[in-house]
């Protein structure tokens, strides 16, 4: 029996391997038929490693091309293999890694290429893998680490009636690391806070924003914070619009006149605590900021008003402290009026006496704005002199000008006046001698038995022309 098994596989060998090798042909053509070889492109996202060993050398890596290390960097591949087992490959089924590690830190080339190498994570038997991209190149540079400065800044208007005051961020100092070039453009951080619409004190976690020396933001993820965010608080006051008031000190020079201070803004917004602004009406800049000692033109200055706002209370705008202050001052000018003596009032004249004057009028020398001046009559002004104690004869007396405020009288006005005692028979209220005859114009005439009633007429007759010729 068994001999006989082995005659017939035994015999016709060739005929039998043929059909073996049909059969894997016809087994091949059934495969491919229904499991056929395809190909598929993936992009894979690399993964970097051993990026310790370029720290621990005080670097930092930057692939060329990538700026922006936040973003995958991918490789594109193409892979071929059997249909059923393609079907289920996505780009997750493959890994991609740059090993750091491989690089020729000793290559004196800016560029230096890294392998990239790509492995399925199964299947590995069936399929065939072709990279578009082998290698990676990255450069090398210092790797920098600061502390900087974080400033609170904010974002939107608080609500009417109210303005941002003071802010304190915690912690202000943040540490910064990173490639030299990128880290040494960093200047400052600024924390941002939005208070638009706030009516009260605001505290917020506010993201950071790195800004170079022109201040431009930077953006790149090559550099690391030791922290993401800082606590902003902002101080939400009150506002308040008063008016300024502008004092002045000192006394132009002889002859000029100050007129008025002139100032712009003439209000100002201040803020501040609620209670305290309720104290506050104006703004005030005393005298000694525009002093106007001896001074012939007008006197302008830019006076920073936050110098005079009381303790607790600042501007809501900064930059708009200076008031721009003149003070003017006028020129004046000078008019003579002729004030006639007729009309000069007497005091204190004792009783029997009169006064006679010895001109028809006195000058008054007034100075005054030129548009006033123009406007004065010597009737405006009021004279008067002093008779009190004198004794009969002829005296020089001072008239006292009585004025507007808005002028001045210049020097001392003098007139010349001769006291006479009246005669029995004569009036009072002589004037200017020499206009009715001697005998009517003082004692002298008189004396020698009446000679000077020869002149004037008797005795009683005198009197009478005295009286006629003294008429005013």
């Amino acid at each position: 029996m068994f001999k006989k098994m082995m005659k017939h596989l035994i015999n016709n060998p060739g005929l039998k391997i043929l059909s073996a090798v049909i059969a894997v042909l016809l087994w091949l053509v059934v495969v491919n038929v229904e499991n056929p070889q395809i190909s598929d492109n993936f992009a894979v996202p690399i993964e970097f490693i051993n990026e310790d060993m370029v720290a621990n050398m005080g670097k930092v890596y930057e692939v060329v091309g990538h700026e922006d290390s936040s973003e995958p960097i991918f490789v594109n591949i193409t892979v071929t293999g059997p249909r059923k087992t393609m079907d289920s490959l996505t780009a997750a089924s493959f890994t991609a890694t740059v090993d750091l590690a491989q690089v020729d830190y000793q290559s004196p080339n800016e560029e230096k290429p890294v392998p990239i190498t790509v492995v399925p994570k199964r299947n590995s038997n069936q399929l065939t893998i072709t990279q578009t991209t082998r290698n990676l190149m990255i450069t090398l540079e210092d790797l920098a680490e600061e502390q900087v400065y974080v400033a609170g800044t904010t974002a939107g208007t608080p609500a009417e009636g109210y303005a941002i005051g003071e802010m304190t961020v915690s912690p202000n100092l943040i540490n910064i690391s990173g490639p030299q070039s990128l880290v040494s453009r960093v200047k400052r951080i600024g924390a941002v806070a939005d208070v638009a619409g706030a009516t009260s004190d605001i505290t917020v976690s506010a993201t950071l924003v790195l800004y170079d020396e022109n201040n431009e933001v930077i953006e790149s993820s090559q550099i690391k914070l030791s922290q993401e965010a800082v606590t902003v608080n902002v101080e939400i006051l009150s506002t308040k619009t008063v008016p300024v008031i502008c004092e002045t000190s000192g006394t132009p020079a002889d002859g000029y006149l100050f007129t008025a201070v002139e100032y712009a803004p003439e209000n100002v917004t201040v803020k501040g605590k609620a209670e305290v602004l309720n104290n506050v009406s104006s703004v005030t800049i005393p005298g000694e900021a525009i002093n106007l000692d001896g001074a012939t033109r007008d006197v302008e200055n830019s006076i920073d008003i936050t110098t005079y706002l009381p303790e607790g209370v600042s501007l809501v705008d900064p930059e708009e402290n200076k008031i721009a202050v003149r003070a003017l001052v006028e020129r004046l000018e000078v008019k003579n009026l002729e004030r006639p003596v007729t009309d000069l009032e007497q005091l204190n004249l004792p009783e029997g006496y009169e006064a006679v004057y010895g001109v028809p009028s006195v000058t008054v020398s007034v100075r005054g704005r030129s548009e006033e001046l123009a406007e004065l009559t010597a009737d405006q002004l009021r004279a008067s002199i002093d008779l009190n104690d004198l004794e009969p004869g002829i005296h020089r007396i001072e008239v006292n000008i009585t004025q507007d405020d808005r002028f001045e009288v210049i020097g001392t006005v003098y007139v010349q006046v001769t006291v006479e005692e009246i005669d029995a028979g004569e009036e009072p209220g002589g004037t200017a001698p020499g206009t009715g005859g001697t005998g009517g114009t003082g004692t002298d005439g008189t004396d020698d038995s009446g000679a000077g009633g020869a002149d004037g007429g008797d005795a009683g007759g005198g009197a009478s022309e005295g009286e006629d010729g003294n008429a005013p």
